[in-house]
């Protein structure tokens, strides 16, 4: 519903706000959308002279990973050195760099359950979790997915999650519109799982729904009012999301 954009230069302070006068929203209308680039072709007109002085005596060096700009933790193995505010190097550690543990031709996982630690294969690996993975290994082909356990060699790891729930997200509240034809609409549920191959059970609000195998895509329309969705693997992780669908409200005209 609104649309905002605010910048600075040494000399000037440009504000944006787009939107429409009778506060009607629209998805399509942010400010990164909307208002930028008004903002940025005013900032072309205007024409500063200068720009801000890096205020070097506030500030301090620091090593970051290059792949998530957290800063580097041992465990990653490729890093850039920028600087930082003085406090920067409180910030939090790389938390998507691991190690695990390979077999001797580095394609499958192992634990020592399975396989003796001298033959194991320590390496470091970028992991993300499911959510994130799904949507960074769409724009980046180097991004290499965890690779799977050897056969009866996997454990139980409560730190590494298998999927996600990408919609609805946690607390949403969902508006399903009519369709053309006056019927009730249905809006799409989706989970992203690592294992092409699993099966999920899904639930709402503790009644079955339908199983399904990837693309883990459902679509449902539940009645008004709050819900639960339950997701479960067939390896017996389990999510759970609480959602509300809304009525849509009638406005008079004017």
């Amino acid at each position: 519903r609104d649309g905002w954009a605010i910048g600075c230069t040494p000399q000037y302070v440009v504000a944006v706000w787009a939107g429409n006068a009778d506060g009607e929203g629209r998805p399509q209308l942010t400010g990164i959308a909307a208002a930028a680039p008004i903002m940025f072709d005013i900032f072309r007109l205007l024409k500063s002279p200068s720009w801000f002085m890096q205020p070097f005596n506030n500030m301090q060096q620091l090593a970051v990973c290059r792949e998530t700009g957290y800063k580097a933790s041992d465990v990653c193995t490729a890093t850039d050195t920028i600087w930082v505010q003085q406090k920067g190097h409180t910030s939090p550690l790389c938390p998507y760099h691991q190690y695990i543990y390979l077999n001797q031709k580095e394609k499958r996982r192992v634990s020592s359950n399975c396989v003796s630690v001298s033959s194991m294969v320590k390496k470091s690996w970028f992991v993300l979790p499911p959510a994130m993975e799904y949507y960074y290994k769409n724009k980046n082909a180097s991004y290499r997915v965890l690779p799977p356990f050897l056969p009866n060699c996997q454990t139980v790891d409560i730190q590494q999650k298998s999927f996600d729930i990408l919609y609805p997200l946690r607390n949403s509240r969902i508006l399903v519109p009519l369709e053309l034809n006056g019927k009730p609409g249905r809006t799409v549920f989706e989970v992203t799982h690592r294992n092409a191959s699993a099966e999920l059970f899904w639930y709402v609000d503790n009644s079955f729904i339908q199983t399904s195998k990837e693309p883990h895509k459902i679509s449902l329309n539940p009645e008004p009012g709050p819900h639960i969705l339950t997701v479960t693997d067939d390896k017996g992780e389990s999510k759970e999301v609480r959602f509300e669908v809304i009525q849509k409200v009638a406005t008079k005209g004017r």
